[in-house]
């Protein structure tokens, strides 16, 4: 049986749930979400921030094509094969976001994680996100982008590199 590692962890998980406030760098109020289960586990997720960092990542497919897409978007659209399995509701708003990460090393590991994740990293300038694009903390250093795709990609700053190119 699953054991709380302590009393107040409990505490913990169930605040995780609850949506708390954050300040945008402009002074917007945004939501946020800490994520709580992974694969059917607890999980408490300590950010080093609540606000974005200065600058994201994201895995995109090609050098030169846009890539700011939602899951849920692409499955609309055609691009993707619907999940094997039904969404809980928790599953849909994640498949909803466009994942970024705080870091290019973490990035490129991610991609090299797996041979079906994109191989091309985007840098994002979050400072130029518009107001109507909100956030959502996932876990260290993760996070989801929710908003129109022509609003995301217009962060997009530099070229696109190749994780292969990114030291390691």
């Amino acid at each position: 049986m699953f054991g709380w590692p302590d009393p107040k962890a409990e505490d913990r998980c169930q605040a995780a749930e609850r949506r708390v406030q954050v300040e945008h760098k402009a002074g917007v109020t945004l939501q946020a979400r800490r994520s709580t289960v992974r694969r059917g586990n607890p999980l408490w997720v300590e950010t080093s921030t609540t606000a974005l960092p200065p600058v994201l990542y994201r895995l995109v497919r090609s050098p030169d094509e846009p890539d700011y897409e939602s899951n849920a978007r692409e499955v609309e659209r055609g691009l993707k094969p619907q999940p094997r399995r039904p969404l809980s509701a928790d599953e849909q708003r994640l498949w909803a976001g466009v994942s970024v990460i705080e870091s290019i090393q973490k990035a490129r590991a991610l991609s090299e994680s797996s041979p079906k994740l994109p191989k091309f990293v985007a840098t994002l300038d979050s400072t130029a996100l518009p107001n109507d694009v909100t956030f959502e903390p996932i876990d260290e250093g993760h996070f989801n982008l929710y908003g129109e795709p022509s609003s995301i990609g217009a962060a997009e700053v530099g070229k696109r590199i190749h994780v292969s190119d990114i030291p390691k």
